[in-house]
């Protein structure tokens, strides 16, 4: 499956410096709405969907306000060799008090 943008929300999804790493690193946009409390939200949206209020998902209101796209700023080359990096930091704590490292 190949996810082509990531749309974010609740606390995290607050800080820019988050969304652009998660975009930068998953080498895709990263979509924050202006309305961030997204998850009470959805709750009552399926609640009403369950009641009848609404006949179908495609009926649900939208969320409300802009929306902020982070765009990825590194190459497939620097995730890569980033990704690399973090593999052989987690290999080393892994061993870290084992007598391996």
């Amino acid at each position: 499956m190949r996810v082509s943008r990531l749309k974010v929300g609740g606390g995290i999804s607050a800080s820019d410096l988050a969304c652009q790493l998660q975009a930068d690193w998953l080498g895709i946009p990263v979509e924050r709405p202006e309305f961030a409390d997204t998850t009470p939200r959805a709750v009552a949206l399926l609640a009403g969907l369950g009641a009848g209020v609404w006949p179908s998902v495609d009926a649900l209101p939208r969320l409300p306000g802009a929306v902020t796209v982070f765009e990825p700023r590194l190459s497939a080359d620097q995730r890569d060799t980033g990704f690399e990096r973090w593999l052989k930091g987690v290999d080393l704590v892994r061993g870290y008090g084992t007598g391996d490292s």
